[in-house]
């Protein structure tokens, strides 16, 4: 059965009787012109072949339409229609949602004998693609049985075909989940048998309680417990109805399961968004953290979830969320007979054994029978015995999605407004919605921003309490589902290792919200983005903290963000230093959105007074600086205060940094060579020509100058750190970076230097112009990077050059490394140049931008080339194996040469990522022993501070080559003499 994959509009409410704007059968709106359309062109409309004597040709444009084209064409529009009516049905909870469904189900009654694959494939993608009204459509469902029962066979009998798929495909169990959501449902309707249910959730139970004890698929059995126990509130006061007995029975093995000690996981430090938790009493004793329900949860989730579903059990079930429209059509339905489903066909994916996962760099292929394949090579590492604990959750971690929702930021921790069941249902929601509309923000938005109208009004009303003389009732509803927006989207953006999908997305979606409903979501990302500042460390709560002081200064600023967000700045940065990176560029979208505007005299007093590495500081200039990026410079610095631009602005211009301007003092053969140089690049003077010029200038122009002359032109683009807002001081001379320059290689570093910016300054004016000039001198380039201290040198020129304009660094640096002309370690040596990222201010975003792109870049040469051999395999076997074909040995030969490409690429990550760690390695102990050295907390160590949090992000993101190389890595790099600290990040990205 062809998939059915929907892009709904923002849709409102509707029945068959109402006028409906031209869309396809997924409610989109339909393109006027055929997609290869020029603007001149004239519509037309005619038979397919032959003259007519309108218009002449093959149709003219006022051609009659043939009785088989009319047909045709009311059929398609039928079928829009249908299809944008059960997409649009029950989009809100009014008193008209009775009479439309009743109207749907006759008029899917009449129309399915011949429109049944068009109903059948809208049913299918409305349960999978619109969580949020799966009750809705199963009652539409009961509805057509009470008519047609064969019709609603029909549809169960493709629910349970997608169901029994999808159950085989161990990366679709969020699917998995909603099907199960709908037969719950079609259960409360009275379309499935309760046993029919109870025996399908214990499908799911019985595979977990039954598996081998031996293979600890610790993934495999959380994904199925979750998914059971997601699903009760649906349909367990049916089954609660119908044996109370086995209910009591499935609620023991759960209990059992959740209780176990394998639950109690506290969550790893390496993913922790926010490594400064703590508790408030250890500021303030008088003050009690409202946030439990948050705390419990991130240490066992399953516990957490089944304590909320036994507690709705003894609440008889009565959840608001769980709208029962079924109910009102009580004396249709209940007369009506169930059906049985056979689950003889339901085949779930049996359990891997964690011990016979091979990690080679790439992703593990999983097969039918349990067991791992995946691409072979000379890095292929077998897991070692001691990482036990990092089996238990990597080889399930990419079987099954991540399916447990991820843990929340309590954004708004008040004791009312805590995660209970109600709010829980409603916020695996938006996740499943934000996932599911990924290719489309635009609908993702439509549906976050209707959900209020698919919620039960009763949670709308005000919160009652016994304890009004301690708590005071709060003004506002007990659940407001804007605020669950916000917390959701915050919780995906921040979200460890990686989010689910590209950060722009978040970035995009925020947008579309405020332009869908500004006023619901402004208020509301505003309090959050300034809760959320709040909590990043100052000046003076570092020092306070770093030193142990616990005054009662420090608790009364921290008393009213900690009241708003149960997180509290510890001894160090109380954010992980990745989700700073990724807030700054988030706030920056969000202000392109709004004018770029905000308002700074709120934050002014906190940024005045910050240490310029503290996190506050560097999360405001690096947002101006990307605002920049997306605007100009003149246009961002009219929305800051005058007060403010010399704290947060950087005093620059954006213009080249070319040093042979004339501007500069340098001798004058060195100025004269350049001159020509440029002159000669100017007139686009052939290849042949400009490199005769190059090696003339070693005998005539620059042989007479001393090494004296020489050296401070070698090494002045080493010295280059980036750009800070004005007033962080000059770099202190005993902090310059110390380049090796010597009678030998001075000339040659100078001559690179003259042609590497000359080229440059040719192109600066756009990227285009760039990128013609590399390409013009391609050849000279690979000829002046011939040694790794060359692409070095390269790499530092383009730094020094664009120092002002980062963005044409990385842009660069990357169309830089595609022609080769740099290598990703000569990228690494650069970004990680002990006195540059030990300075004492952190090193700009976009440094680790660029040196996480060239990784990343490497990384996926290699995936590619991977699919390719998997592919060129693949075919081989469907040609003739005889020794003469020649199109068989054609494709060995290509496989050839991918291995042999696959090798190289693969022993250049190799290289690469050791020379990563072991520099990361080098810098972290050569900053602790200065600490220590010096008497110093390491929580008050700036430096140290950001040097590891870039340690544990470059860690997490590449954790599945850590794995590959983890023997490689314990061998070489993370050996006993290391420092605790380090090691730990190591072991931590073991288990991720």
């Amino acid at each position: 059965m062809e998939e059915y994959n929907p892009s709904p509009n923002p849709v409102m409410e509707g029945t068959a009787n109402e006028h409906t704007e031209a869309v396809d059968q997924f409610g989109r709106t339909v393109r006027r012109t055929h997609h290869r359309a020029k603007p001149y062109d004239r519509p037309h409309r005619g038979r397919d072949r032959g003259f007519n004597r309108f218009g002449g040709g093959r149709g003219g444009r006022n051609a009659p339409i043939s009785a088989q084209d009319r047909h045709r064409l009311e059929l398609e529009e039928l079928e829009k229609r249908l299809a944008t009516l059960i997409i649009k049905v029950g989009d809100k909870l009014s008193s008209s949602v009775a009479f439309n469904l009743e109207a749907l189900a006759g008029v899917l009654c009449k129309e399915y004998h011949r429109l049944s694959e068009t109903i059948l494939r809208a049913f299918q993608g409305v349960v999978t693609e619109l969580p949020m009204k799966t009750e809705i459509y199963a009652t539409l469902v009961g509805l057509i049985n009470a008519r047609q029962p064969e019709i609603a066979e029909a549809i169960v009998r493709m629910a349970w075909d997608q169901l029994v798929e999808t159950a085989k495909d161990t990366h679709r169990y969020k699917m998995v989940k909603l099907w199960l959501r709908f037969f719950a449902c079609l259960t409360a309707v009275g379309v499935v048998l309760p046993a029919s249910c109870l025996d399908l959730l214990r499908c799911f139970i019985n595979a977990v309680v039954r598996d081998d004890p031996q293979v600890q698929d610790q993934g495999r059995a959380d994904t199925f417990v979750y998914m059971v126990m997601i699903t009760l509130p649906w349909v367990g006061r049916h089954l609660d109805q119908y044996s109370v007995t086995e209910m009591d029975a499935l609620f023991q093995t759960l209990q059992q399961y959740v209780q176990q000690p394998s639950q109690q996981r506290p969550p790893l430090a390496l993913l922790q968004r926010f490594p400064g938790l703590m508790d408030l009493a250890a500021v303030d004793p008088n003050v009690v953290v409202a946030s439990p329900l948050w705390q419990r949860y991130q240490t066992a989730p399953l516990q957490y979830v089944y304590h909320m579903v036994e507690e709705l059990r003894q609440r008889n079930w009565e959840d608001p969320i769980v709208h029962r429209t079924y109910e009102k059509f009580s004396s249709v339905l209940a007369p009506l007979q169930p059906m049985e489903i056979m689950l003889a066909a339901l085949e779930l994916p049996p359990p891997v054994d964690p011990k016979q996962v091979t990690f080679t760099g790439t992703e593990p292929d999983y097969n039918a029978s349990g067991s791992v394949s995946g691409a072979r090579s000379e890095l292929e590492t077998k897991v070692e015995p001691m990482q036990a604990a990092f089996r238990e959750t990597y080889a399930t971690k990419q079987r099954f999605s991540d399916i447990l929702p991820t843990p929340w930021i309590p954004l708004y921790s008040e004791p009312q407004l805590e995660l209970v069941l109600d709010h829980f249902i409603v916020y695996d929601m938006l996740l499943d919605t934000m996932d599911i509309f990924h290719v489309n923000r635009k609908d993702a938005a439509s549906y976050l921003t209707q959900l209020q109208f698919m919620v039960s009004q009763v949670l709308w009303q005000a919160v009652t309490t016994d304890e009004s003389d301690e708590v005071p009732p709060p003004q506002r509803p007990i659940l407001n589902i804007d605020q669950l927006v916000v917390t959701s989207l915050f919780s995906r953006l921040f979200q460890l290792p990686s989010p689910p999908h590209k950060t722009m997305y978040y970035s995009a979606l925020t947008v579309e919200l405020c332009k869908f409903s500004h006023d619901r979501f402004f208020p509301l990302l505003s309090a959050a983005i300034s809760d959320l500042f709040a909590t990043m460390p100052t000046q003076t709560l570092w020092s306070q903290i770093g030193n142990g002081a616990s005054t009662d200064e420090t608790a009364n600023s921290t008393r009213g963000t900690l009241q708003r967000l149960a997180v509290q700045p510890d001894a160090g940065v109380a954010w992980d230093i990745e989700c700073i990176h990724r807030f700054a560029d988030w706030f920056a979208m969000y202000l392109s959105n709004g004018n770029y505007t905000w308002d700074w005299q709120a934050w002014a007093d906190t940024l005045q007074r910050c240490h310029p590495a503290t996190p506050a500081l560097t999360f405001v200039h690096e947002s101006l600086s990307k605002c920049i990026r997306l605007s100009y410079m003149d246009r961002i610095k009219t929305t800051i205060p005058e007060d403010l631009q010399p704290v947060v602005m950087p005093d620059i211009s954006l213009n080249p940094n070319f040093r042979y301007d004339g501007s500069h003092p340098l001798p004058e053969a060195i100025q004269t060579f350049a001159n020509a140089l440029l002159d000669q690049l100017n007139q686009k003077e052939p290849i042949e020509t400009i490199q005769s010029f190059l090696e003339n200038a070693y005998q005539y122009d620059l042989a007479g100058l001393s090494f004296e002359e020489l050296a401070p032109v070698a090494t002045a683009s080493s010295q280059v750190y980036g750009y800070f807002p004005q007033g962080f001081g000059e770099v202190p001379s005993d902090q310059l970076i110390n380049v090796t320059v010597t009678s030998d290689n001075a000339l040659t570093r100078v001559v690179r230097d003259v042609f590497v910016q000359c080229v440059l300054f040719i192109g600066r004016k756009s990227f285009s112009h760039m990128l013609n000039v590399i390409e013009r001198y391609l050849p000279l380039l690979k000829k002046f990077g011939m040694d790794a201290d060359a692409k070095h040198h390269i790499v530092e020129t383009v730094n020094e050059f664009w120092k002002d304009n980062p963005q044409f660094v990385t842009i660069i640096v990357d169309k830089l490394l595609n022609y080769r002309v740099v290598s990703p370690l000569s990228v690494l040596t650069w970004a990680l140049n002990p006195l540059r990222v030990q300075f004492d201010y952190p090193a700009p975003f976009y440094v680790w931008e660029t040196l996480r792109n060239t990784i990343h870049k490497l990384e996926s040469r290699i995936q590619q080339i991977d699919r390719r051999i998997h592919s060129k395999r693949s075919l081989l076997t469907t040609q003739d194996t005889t020794e003469e074909n020649p199109a068989e040995v054609s494709t060995l030969e290509n496989i050839a040469q991918l291995e042999s490409t696959m090798t190289s690429l693969q022993l250049e990550q190799k290289d690469l990522l050791l020379s990563l760690f072991q520099n990361f390695s080098s810098l972290l102990a050569t900053t602790i022993k200065q600490c220590i050295d010096k008497g110093v907390s390491l929580e008050a160590c700036q430096t140290y501070l950001w040097i590891s949090g870039r340690y544990r992000e470059i860690m997490r993101t590449y954790h599945t080559s850590v794995k590959a190389l983890s023997s490689t890595l314990e061998t070489i790099v993370f050996t006993e003499d290391v420092h605790p600290l380090i090691t730990t990040v190591f072991k931590e990205t073991l288990e991720i």
